[in-house]
Order: C-alpha cells, then structure tokens, then sequence
C-alpha cells in the first residue's frame, strides 16, 4: 500500500517537472521569436496606400522591439491635454456651483424672512437678530476654515458682510424700524467691521463688497437728505482714505481703480447740488489729491514689484484733474470762458509742478502718467476758451508737444494721446474745410486750417513705421487738397489754380516716391494726377472758360510728357543693374 502510494507521488513530481520545462521552453521561444523569412530591413511597401511603410514579415535586428504607441499631448503642468481640460471644467463648475449655491441660500433667507413679515410670525426686533446671526454664522464659517472650506472663505466672509449692509439698510427702509441716522451709524460700523475682515483674510473680494455697501447704502437710505450734501462729500472722502490705504498696503490695484471711478460719479452729483460751496470744494480737492497721490505711495512702497496691472490701475489718475475741474465748474455754476480756463490753468499747473518735484523720485511711467493728466485738463481749459478755428490750431500745437514729450520720456500713453488728438482735430479740420467751399471764411482761418494738415502730416511723418502715422499722413495729404479747392475757388479762374496745383503736388509726390523706391507714395502721386485729369473733363471742361482751358490743357499735358520722359532717370541705375542682370540670366 505504501509502495503505491510513494510511486503515485513520484509519477506525479515527474509529470510536475514535464510540464515546467515545457513552459521554459515556451517563454524562451517567445522572448527571442525565429526570425521571420522576408526583405531586408529598410525596404517599404505600398500598404493602404501608403507609401514608405515597413513590409509585414521584414527582418528585424535583434531585440528589436516595436513604438510605443502615440500619447496625447503632455501640458504645462506636467498632466495631458485631456486630462488639463476636464480639470479646468472642474474648477469652472466648482465656482459656478459654489456661487450659485450662495446666491440661492441668500435668496432662500430672504424669501422666509419676507414671508415671515408678511405672515406676522416674525417682529422687527427678531428678523434683525435672525440676520445678524447668519451673517456672524457665514463669517464665523470664513475666518475658521477647514480643509474643505478653505477655498470658500473670501466667499463666505463677503455674503456675510453683504447680509449685514442689506440689513442695516432694511432696518429703516423696509422695516421702518428705527430713523434713517440709526441705519447710516449701523452701515459705517459695517463698513469698519468689514476692512478689518478684510485685512484678517487678506481677501480683495471682501474689500470690494464692503466697499460697494459703504455706497450703495447710504444712496438707498438718502442719507445726504438727513445730514448735509457737506456730511456726504465729507463721508466720501473718508471711505476713499481707507479704501487707498489698503490698496497702498495690499497692493489691490481693481479696488483702487473702483474707487477712484465710483467717488468721482459720487462728487459730480454732490457739485450739481450748489450747497456748502466752499466747504464741498475744499473736500471734492481733498479727494482729488487722494485719487492722485495714492498710485505715488503705492509705487514707491512696492517699487519694481509693480506690474502692468498695477500701471493701468494707474493710469486712472488721468482722468482726475478734468473730473476736479468739470466738479468745480459745475460746483460754481460757470459758464465757459475765462473763468473755467484760468481753473484748467492752475490745475495743470499743479500737476506740472508736482511731476518735476516727484520726477527723480517716482517712475518714469508714473512722472508721464502726471503729465499726461496735466495736458488732459489744459485741453479741456482750451476747449471752454476757445472755438473753431483758433481752437483746432492750438490742439493741433499741443499735439505736436504731446509727441515731442514722447521721445523725451518714452512713454507709450503720451504717443496714443497725440495720436488721438491729432485724429480728432484733423476730422474737425476736414468737416470746416468743407464747409469753407461755401463760406469763404476769413484768410486766418485758413492759414490755421492749413496749420492743422501740416501739423497731422508731421506726426505722420513721424510715426510712419506705424499704421497709425499712415493714416494720419495720408489723412492729413486729403486735407491739403481739399484745402486748396475751399481756398481757390474763391477767387477768379479758381479752377484753373486748383487743377495746376494739384498737377504740381502729384508731380512732386510720384518724383517723391520714384525716387525713395517708395511704391505706395508713387500710387498715391498717381491717384493725385488721376484726379486731376477727371477734373479737366468735367468741373474744367464745362466751367472754365476757352482760353484758360487751353492753356490748363496744354501746361498740365505737357507736365505729364515730361514725367514720362523723366521717369526712367528717377528709378535711377538700380533699375537698370536689375534688367541687365534679367538680361544676363536670360
């Protein structure tokens, strides 16, 4: 019985032992595979169609082992194209959600409290206190976050905040609890409770919620009506004081640019009220050196920090010497004339003085910025001044020094500003020029019309490596033109100097750009003659008389012979180099 069972044991190792070596065998024929019969390595066939492609059955080299296949593109971050869109579609939907989320449990509370008030279940006193508490909840959830709620925190913090402000001003406004001096004192500890919450969370989107509640509030309680337009202006610039030194502190460059643009609407509405004159002047100017002394702190507490953001926000200060003035005009009911002037005036002046004192010790960008605004609000001094003709001819000057400047001081924004003004002045230029055709005004006028071409086609000239300066020049080339028509006609054979003119100045333009290698000055010198020549067979044709016709006929025809005669000398020998190179090729 043992003799059996030792031998079954035995038979059954054996037959173990068979069957490993036989997997051996198999793995090894599979690792180094017979090589297949067949062309060389190297030789292609026309599979699919396709040319180049390795023979199936080619003899490959040992160890070869075939592409891994195609991957999908890898991303910056070090994760595939597929799988960096599904995560910016998470975080998209995430914000959406999270948004959506807030902006319906606020609606949710405020449905119940409405239907609680409507119902009677609820008193004055007990709605207060129910709001309060959930926007303490909200910011309590904020100011202590765990991992899940981390990013929810500037979120949570300024729904809460936005709760207080809506409640502090429905306590008097819808509720009628309380006077409207309750509601505002209630809003300011709003507007305190929430620039602390803001510097504790370092949140910008808290800053902008209260900042957007510390004036929405008080317009919605007419709070101006119960303390003074004065209390307003003053309220104003408070708010504008604390909300600057935050951006200079945190450098928050939309909050900035907020403020500035929000207080400046604010200021224009409290000039109109003519109330507290002198006192809302002497704030409305305290503001303005607010708004325009704060990008000069910024700038010099972060340095080379700053970046383009930080600039554009900036630049807001343009519009702050024009906004002072536009205020204190308004503020003063004055009409335009030397009054409204000598105030551009004095406030250029400042702006002027300011920037050569600050101009060792602030950016070059910042030192333009000043300047740019400086010029912005002699402008519109100018514009209440003067009129018409004499108007366009001193923009016109003013251009030409806004470009001046920006060779000077390299600044990008003084060559859009010259650009710009040089644009507008020209179109104004053009529509009086026309309108001379007609009127036939005095000759100074002319002469300063002309002035305003010359000006355009300078800055042109100036700037003809741009788009820009090739408008201008060539707007500027139609001005000149149709400057001569308005000035010529007037007088006797008008025509006929108009025509002989015009032949001159497109002569002169085809030499011009003959002799440059210019191609697009020769067709315009060409468009010029081809306006002459449709000229001589109309307008000169049935309004000059027999004789001048002739002899306009006779000089302009043999103008055009001697061009012809003359062009092969203005290519010059280039040409000539090139067709006996063609020559010697051929």
């Amino acid at each position: 019985m043992n003799d059996n069972s030792d031998r079954e044991l035995s038979d059954r190792f054996a037959s173990l032992e068979r069957r490993i070596t036989d997997l051996e065998r198999e793995l090894a024929e599979f690792r180094d595979p017979p090589p297949p019969t067949g062309p060389a390595i190297g030789s292609t066939g026309n599979l699919g169609g396709r040319t180049g492609t390795p023979v199936i059955g080619a003899t490959m080299p040992p160890g070869y082992m075939p592409p891994p296949p195609a991957q999908p593109p890898i991303s910056a971050g070090g994760e595939t194209a597929g799988s960096s869109a599904g995560w910016l579609e998470e975080i998209t939907t995430q914000l959406v959600l999270k948004w959506a989320g807030l902006v319906l449990l606020f609606l949710a509370a405020a449905f119940l409290v409405s239907t609680a008030i409507s119902k009677g279940w609820i008193g004055p006193e007990l709605q207060l206190v129910g709001a309060v508490g959930i926007a303490s909840a909200l910011i309590a959830l904020g100011l202590r976050p765990t991992e899940k709620t981390r990013s929810w925190q500037s979120s949570l913090i300024s729904v809460g905040v936005a709760i207080l402000f809506t409640t502090a001003g429905a306590a008097y406004s819808w509720m009628d609890f309380g006077s409207i001096r309750i509601s505002t004192i209630a809003a300011v500890l709003v507007v305190v409770v929430g620039v602390v919450l803001a510097r504790v969370a370092d949140s910008m989107l808290v800053a902008l919620t209260t900042f957007g509640g510390s004036l929405i509030v008080p317009l919605w309680l007419d709070s101006a009506d119960e303390f003074g337009i004065a209390a307003a202006v003053a309220y104003s610039l408070a708010i504008v004081v604390v909300f600057h030194v935050l951006h200079v502190e945190r450098s928050w460059s939309a909050l900035y640019a907020l403020v500035v643009v929000s207080t400046m609407l604010v200021g224009l509405a409290a000039s109109g009220e003519n109330e507290s004159v002198a006192t809302v002047q002497i704030l409305l100017t305290l503001t303005a050196l607010a708004h325009w002394g704060t990008p000069i702190l910024h700038e010099r507490r972060f340095g080379a920090e700053s970046g383009e953001v930080d600039r554009l926000a900036g630049r807001v200060i343009l519009a702050v010497p024009v906004w002072l003035w536009g205020a204190t005009v308004i503020l003063h009911d004055l009409d335009a004339g030397s009054d409204t002037f000598l105030i551009a005036s004095g406030i250029a002046v400042v702006a002027l003085v300011g920037s050569a004192l600050l101009q060792s010790s602030i950016p070059r960008w910042l030192c333009a910025a000043q300047l740019l605004a400086a010029s912005l609000v002699l402008s519109a001094g100018l514009i209440s001044l003067l009129d018409g003709s004499t108007l366009l001819g001193v923009l016109a000057v003013q251009a030409l020094v806004l470009l001046a400047l920006c060779r000077w001081i390299d600044d990008e924004w003084f060559l859009w500003q010259s650009i710009v003004t040089a644009l507008v002045i020209l179109v104004a230029t053009g529509i009086t020029t026309a309108e001379a055709i007609d009127t036939d005004p005095p000759i100074g006028d002319d002469l300063i019309h002309l002035l305003v071409f010359a000006a355009a086609a300078a800055i042109g000239f100036w700037l003809r490596d741009r788009f820009e300066g090739r408008l201008l020049a060539l707007s500027a080339y139609g001005g000149v033109l149709l400057w001569v028509l308005s000035v010529f006609v007037h007088v006797a054979q008008g025509q006929v100097i108009i025509s002989i003119i015009w032949a001159v100045i497109g002569v002169l333009v085809v030499v011009a750009g003959l002799m440059q290698r210019h191609l697009p000055v020769t067709r315009i010198g060409f468009a010029t003659l081809a306006l002459v020549v449709a000229k001589l067979l109309t307008v000169d044709l049935a309004e000059v008389e027999t004789f001048w016709r002739a002899g306009l006929f006779f000089l302009i025809g043999l103008g055009f012979l001697w061009l012809s005669t003359a062009i092969p000398g203005l290519i010059g020998a280039e040409a000539d180099d090139a067709r006996a190179d063609e020559s010697i090729g051929t």
